[in-house]
C-alpha cells in the first residue's frame, strides 16, 4: 500500500550512458557543426550520465544555473519540458 500521492515524488530513468560515449557522442555532433574545441585537448571523463523524467508530468529533471548553497557538491533541482540544454553528469 503507497500513499497516494507517492507519484509526485517518482522519476524514472529516460536514458542513460557512460560519460566516455557521452563526450564522444557530443565531440562528434560539434564536429559535424563545426564548433570543434581548440587545440585537440579533451577531457576523459568517467562515470555515468543519466536523464531523469518525472512520472506524473513527463518533464525532465534538470539542473539550475543558480544554486542556494555554498558546497560544491550541492545543487539546485527543477523540472524541464524538453530533454535540450546543458548536460550534467554525476
Amino acid at each position: 500500500d503507497l500513499p497516494p500521492d507517492i507519484s509526485m515524488c517518482m522519476l524514472y530513468i529516460d536514458n542513460a550512458l557512460s560519460m566516455r560515449a557521452l563526450q564522444e557522442m557530443m565531440s562528434s555532433d560539434s564536429e559535424l557543426k563545426g564548433t570543434g574545441g581548440g587545440g585537440g585537448h579533451k577531457t576523459l571523463l568517467y562515470g555515468h550520465a543519466v536523464q531523469l523524467k518525472h512520472v506524473q508530468s513527463e518533464m525532465y529533471l534538470a539542473c539550475l544555473s543558480s544554486c542556494s548553497s555554498n558546497d560544491k557538491l550541492a545543487f539546485d533541482v527543477g523540472v524541464q519540458e524538453t530533454n535540450e540544454g546543458k548536460i550534467y553528469h554525476y
